[in-house]
């Protein structure tokens, strides 16, 4: 099953936010020129993390994770069933599901806002048939129980 992510309404006004900040002090300031250098590298990496998307494809006992910036692929991540050490749903926020994948000697890998909203029926459902071991916690039981 395919599953597609992008970044939230409210961390785009966020970056729109610190855009413009940065953009107002790279103008007042006129120093150096090493300023307006950093200073426009930060933009475009700010303005550029607006378009990230992100997919998660689960295939047998592998998860596929891939980040897209535009339709560019930046980031592949093949995870196997027999790496993942833990797989944590919790609940960020007031109601957004989050999925934290921990691995063997690896950094973790947190999964949320992915549509459809069977996401994380289907991720439990993994667990299950692969014996991957999971947790979830009280607030996420909660959330699941309202979705229903």
């Amino acid at each position: 099953m395919n599953y597609k992510a992008k970044t939230h309404a409210s961390y785009d006004l966020l970056l729109t936010f610190q855009l413009f900040l940065i953009s107002i002090v790279s103008i007042t300031m006129k120093t150096s020129p090493l300023l307006y250098i950093l200073s426009g590298i930060l933009i475009v990496f700010l303005f550029s993390s607006l378009f990230l998307m992100f997919h998660l494809t689960i295939e047998n006992d592998i998860i596929k994770y891939k980040i897209y910036l535009f339709s560019f692929p930046i980031y592949k991540k093949d995870i196997s069933s027999s790496t993942i050490l833990k797989i944590n749903f919790v609940r960020r926020g007031w109601s957004t599901k989050t999925a934290i994948i921990k691995q063997k000697s690896k950094f973790p890998i947190r999964l949320m806002l992915f549509q459809p909203q069977s996401f994380y029926t289907d991720l439990l459902a993994y667990c299950e048939q692969y014996h991957v071991e999971y947790k979830q916690s009280k607030d996420f039981l909660l959330l699941m129980k309202l979705d229903k």
